[in-house]
């Protein structure tokens, strides 16, 4: 049995954990965007199921895409919207800003 090479592995799970990277940031920071943003608590909670619904809708049809495109360009499409939603949020002045971000960060966690 021959063993994936190091470099695969972490590159792999780099783009398992790209996605997932918007969430975290927004739970950690929640107290900081709550006043900078002026959201609730649960507008912010609400982000987590906006990412998860678009992730959920955006998967059937990344089954396709994902069985046609190479892996390269996967990995870059990956890490080009988590990169993009992750700095919509950075600029983030309103809810709806932070929303568009959370739809953009979908995709990478399907």
């Amino acid at each position: 049995m021959n063993k994936a090479p190091s470099t695969l592995l972490i590159a792999l799970v780099g783009v398992m954990t790209s996605g997932a990277v918007l969430s975290y940031s927004l739970s950690s920071a929640g107290p900081e965007i709550i006043e900078r943003v002026q959201i609730t608590p649960g507008q912010l909670g609400g982000l987590a199921s906006i990412s998860f619904v678009s992730a959920a809708v955006t998967s059937f049809g990344l089954g396709r895409v994902a069985d046609r495109v190479s892996i390269r360009a996967q990995f870059a499409l990956i890490h080009l919207l988590t990169l993009t939603a992750l700095v919509v949020a950075a600029f983030a002045q309103d809810y709806w800003m932070l929303c568009l971000a959370a739809v953009l960060v979908g995709p990478p966690l399907a």
